[in-house]
């Protein structure tokens, strides 16, 4: 009862597990109302169903193995102007492969209506190849179809430049100095007012990467070490 009294007062929260994964268990919190709060989708959720989610997301119910997780409390992020006209609805987010500290592929990944405002590419986002050298953005895929640009927006996904590209490469170096994991994908969220910020690293990274910037990396792991 105290966490969610707690809870109550807060607005603009993201709540997601700890040990999921594809996305499934977070909770974009957007707008209050009086009894609970609209979700970044639109749906609308009651202090009830808050209540009820959190002790799914302990209870295992989203867990990579389905044993007891902890929930994570965290700011919403706001996103950096240079994306917001591509992607009005939901948050961005860069993903780097990390394979023995050298930078192998990137990637952006763009929120639609479809995927409820989450980056997640099997929930409905879009991915789009990102130039490792420059920050540029390429090829896009949606559901495995060839892109050009976005379905809600209507905004060109090519020849997109990202900002603090040097920065972000430097923050994906990093992070492989700072966690002891061989392979890794960094992902990366641009806000606005703090610049590149890493939503996390996964150990077991998707392969879908490959498939957006339509070049396989089996041989480029294995020339990173």
């Amino acid at each position: 009862n105290a966490f969610m009294q707690k809870l109550g007062k807060q607005t603009e929260i993201v709540i997601k597990p700890n040990k999921g994964a594809r996305g499934n268990g977070i909770l974009l919190r957007a707008k209050k109302q009086h009894d609970g709060f609209t979700s970044t989708s639109g749906k609308s959720w009651s202090s009830k169903a808050i209540k009820q989610h959190v002790e799914e997301i302990l209870s295992g119910s989203f867990s990579q193995n389905g044993d007891e997780d902890a929930a994570y409390i965290e700011p919403m992020i706001h996103q950096h102007h240079s994306l917001k006209s591509i992607a009005p609805l939901g948050l961005c987010d860069i993903r780097i492969i990390v394979c023995n500290g050298k930078l192998l592929s990137a990637m952006l990944r763009i929120p639609t209506q479809k995927s409820k405002g989450k980056a997640n590419l099997h929930k409905g986002a879009i991915g789009t190849s990102i130039d490792l050298k420059t920050g540029v953005s390429g090829r896009s895929l949606l559901g495995g179809h060839v892109i050009q640009n976005h379905p809600d927006s209507n905004e060109s996904l090519q020849n997109i430049q990202l900002p603090y590209w040097n920065e972000i490469k430097t923050i994906a170096e990093q992070c492989y100095h700072s966690i002891p994991l061989g392979y890794m994908g960094v992902d990366i969220c641009l806000d606005e007012k703090q610049g590149p910020l890493v939503l996390e690293v996964n150990g077991r990274p998707g392969l879908e990467i490959q498939n957006v910037n339509d070049d396989g990396i089996q041989n480029t792991v294995l020339g990173a070490f």
